[in-house]
């Protein structure tokens, strides 16, 4: 019985210290985000998740049996985590810029992406394509923040190397 008291009081204790910080959140910087960068914001971050769906379903393709291809596959994936990181990154950015993190639906069967791979060539082809199509969104964004006068989306991801070729 006192065990279980103790096991009360200290989960009560817990929750008292730790609760507040996480129903709050971190917030880096109370002013929000411009409209205009929040959704170009989200919408990065669905091309991230895009590119880690897409890069991990070529791995799949290319750990199969019949392709072999596992250092291309083992490759394929730690792109495919990089990516997802990338989109966690993002989304940690949007919240602690007291803003709103609004994930879309990944639609690849209508986005030209292959669901089956004829060759190592197709998969490369569609891997250059995603990573120019990412690349593309996030220099837009640079220059929409600069555009807007928000230098701590621009110092933030540097910091976070996200961004690794903006102009």
């Amino acid at each position: 019985m006192k065990i279980m008291m103790w096991m009360i009081i200290f989960a009560s204790w817990i929750l008292a210290v730790y609760a507040p910080i996480q129903i709050h959140g971190e917030v880096e910087d109370p002013i929000a985000l411009d409209n205009q960068v929040e959704e170009g914001l989200n919408d990065q971050i669905l091309n991230e998740y895009e590119a880690f769906y897409i890069y991990d379903h070529m791995a799949s393709y290319l750990s199969r049996p019949e392709v072999g291809l596992s250092g291309f596959a083992k490759f394929f994936r730690e792109s495919a985590n990089e990516e997802l990181e990338h989109a966690r990154k993002f989304s940690e950015f949007v919240n602690k810029r007291n803003s709103k993190v609004v994930l879309k639906n990944i639609l690849l069967a209508s986005s030209g992406v292959p669901m089956d791979f004829k060759n190592i060539h197709e998969v490369i082809d569609t891997a250059i394509g995603k990573e120019l199509e990412v690349t593309a969104h996030i220099n837009a964004l640079h220059k929409l923040a600069s555009k807007m006068n928000d230098a701590t989306v621009i110092h933030t991801w540097r910091k976070l190397q996200i961004v690794k070729h903006c102009k």
